[in-house]
């Protein structure tokens, strides 16, 4: 596909880029302070591995959340029902302009200290239909990547417009799942690069270019949605 043939997607997200943060990232201080434990963990099993005191099984349990290099991390559909219910419950905030809920759900609240930006960009969105979630695994255990595709409901157009949305999900020390909003700034320069990796690998553009290629027909087809989207007629 063309370079321009992308544009009136990424000119739509910019729409409601103050609604949905175009990647959810880690939160660096606690991503810090789980590097810092394995980097710990490392340090002893090296010198118990001098020793011989410790057993393969013991030495897997202290590898654990090193290992997702090993793991399968193809693009996959989310079959968590809590996680498809966070991500449904966030994009509703998002339609909504309601602040108030998506610090609830969100490790990074500040995110959404500007409401009022927040309603503005909420003036154009009616709801997300048709939400379909795939993810791929985070860097430890129970992180995930999320892409997310829906169609978006735009108000005073009835063509919906299909969107993709990025966010990282991570489960708190309560066993419930949130979005982390943290800014790109504040990452720790590994999760960052293993967040490019996801978003470069094949699976993960074939999908962005499905979603590129149903928006711009949907423009074709639909001349008002092209106008309120690109500002062009």
């Amino acid at each position: 596909m063309r370079k321009r043939e992308y544009l009136p997607l990424i000119i739509c997200w910019g729409f409601y880029f103050l609604l949905c943060i175009a990647f959810i990232n880690y939160v660096g201080d606690n991503y810090n302070r789980k590097k810092s434990v394995l980097a710990e963990r490392k340090q002893q099993i090296g010198v118990e591995l001098e020793t011989a005191t410790l057993s393969p099984e013991e030495l897997e349990e202290n590898f654990s959340e090193a290992a997702t290099e090993e793991e399968d991390t193809s693009l996959a559909e989310v079959d968590n029902e809590e996680i498809n219910q966070l991500i449904q419950t966030v994009l509703q905030a998002m339609a909504d302009g309601d602040a108030k809920t998506l610090r609830l759900f969100d490790a990074y609240p500040k995110t959404y200290d500007d409401e009022e930006s927040l309603k503005r960009g909420a003036e154009m969105i009616e709801e997300y239909k048709n939400v379909k979630n795939y993810f791929k695994k985070g860097l430890f255990t129970d992180t995930y990547f999320i892409f997310t595709t829906a169609d978006m409901k735009i108000k005073g157009c009835e063509t919906l417009a299909p969107s993709m949305l990025e966010f990282y999900v991570v489960k708190k020390e309560d066993g419930k799942f949130i979005i982390d909003t943290t800014p790109t700034d504040d990452m720790d320069v590994a999760v960052s690069n293993y967040m490019v990796k996801m978003q470069n690998e094949n699976d993960v553009l074939q999908l962005v270019e499905t979603v590129n290629q149903s928006f711009a027909i949907a423009c074709q087809n639909d001349k008002n949605l092209k106008k309120i989207v690109t500002g062009q007629s």
